[in-house]
């Protein structure tokens, strides 16, 4: 399977079988709540909350971002293995919250704020965090010898 990112909005899917000669486009357009979103305007407002609102950005050392990233991924996990512990009889304890009171929202929450680190650390770095993520995504699939690609439309 390839992906072909096409625009902001609209992605074409390329599933090719097996058959000789044979392959299924699919064009689609995401659910209107994603049409817009654009990793690049992201960052703009990414930036500007970081340096206005929360006061740091390129004013703090890059280890400043590590450890808000670690520190968002090891939330995520421990939520995680709470969860497993209890699924699998272990007690339901914990300090701030229980395995009972993890919802989506929670984990949700979570995993929007590691992206959120993951773009501020990336733009330090000078790294177009869609190009890595294409980039990182296609070098695998080639590595292990797996179909999916995805091709990015400048």
């Amino acid at each position: 399977m390839s992906i072909a990112l096409e625009s902001k909005s609209l992605f074409r899917v390329v599933l090719r079988r097996s058959f000789p000669h044979k392959k299924l486009i699919v064009d689609y357009l995401y659910q209107k709540k994603y049409m817009s979103f654009d990793l690049q305007a992201f960052r703009q407002l990414n930036i500007s909350r970081a340096r206005n609102g929360f006061k740091c950005y390129d004013n703090q050392p890059l280890t400043y971002w590590t450890t808000a990233l670690a520190g968002e991924v090891g939330e995520l996990c421990n939520m995680i293995k709470k969860m497993e512990r209890v699924s699998r009889g272990g007690i339901d304890g914990g300090s701030s919250y229980t395995a009972k009171d993890i919802n989506k929202e929670m984990l949700k929450e979570e995993i929007g704020g590691i992206a959120i680190y993951l773009d501020l650390l990336a733009s330090l770095l000078d790294i177009d965090l869609q190009e890595a993520m294409v980039d990182t995504f296609n070098e695998k699939s080639e590595k292990y010898g797996f179909q999916e690609r995805v091709e990015s439309i400048r």
